[in-house]
């Protein structure tokens, strides 16, 4: 499928799914992808979902089709085609790390088991990729584990309801300027390796 990995997509679980029996993407095809997470129905826990449909916006002003932003929300096994063709996964969500509402933090994928950082949907993120590694054994021989970064937002209120407190949504432009700062170094990693 030779382009798609430079498609934008947002607002759903696109379906980029190869065949079972194709051959395993070389590592310029894999995707970055962007993974909103979250329910947006308990007010900051959705921070990831609204962050997701920020990035989009900026997504299309800046030009930018070398990402795959994804609105996942709770439905982290309906995307494992997903994780199991990139090569970063930057997911967003709320983190309650004992900060103070609105601290926005950067977690690599190995500290999300430390004991301060309790993230509200992150272990269900690193159980799909484990599910991806099981599954993908099999089939895909030379599948790699993507590199999995968390752009976690402390929340002030998990209650019922669709609006961000102000703290949160204070802390989106926090949150996007993070995402692109990690989503520019990581496609500036991918020139420089394709060039060696």
């Amino acid at each position: 499928m030779p382009g798609w990995a430079t498609m934008m997509t947002v607002c759903s679980i696109p379906s980029l799914r190869a065949p079972a029996d194709q051959a395993p993407m070389a590592s310029s095809d894999r995707i970055i992808l962007v993974a909103g997470l979250g329910n947006e129905l308990l007010s900051d826990d959705g921070v990831g979902v609204h962050a997701c449909r920020l990035l989009e916006q900026q997504a299309r002003a800046k030009g930018r089709s070398d990402v795959v932003i994804a609105e996942i929300g709770t439905a982290v096994g309906d995307a494992m085609h997903l994780f199991e063709q990139a090569e970063l996964i930057l997911g967003i969500d709320a983190l309650q790390a004992g900060g103070a509402p609105g601290t926005v933090y950067l977690a690599k994928a190995g500290e999300l088991d430390s004991e301060e950082l309790v993230g509200l949907h992150q272990l269900s993120l690193l159980g799909a990729l484990q599910m991806v590694a099981v599954e993908a054994s099999g089939r895909l021989s030379a599948w790699q584990r993507p590199q999995v970064e968390i752009i976690g937002v402390e929340p002030t209120s998990l209650a019922l309801g669709m609006s961000l407190s102000p703290p949160v949504q204070a802390s989106l432009a926090r949150v996007t300027a993070q995402a692109w700062q990690r989503i520019d170094r990581w496609a500036a990693g991918r020139a420089d390796r394709r060039r060696t």
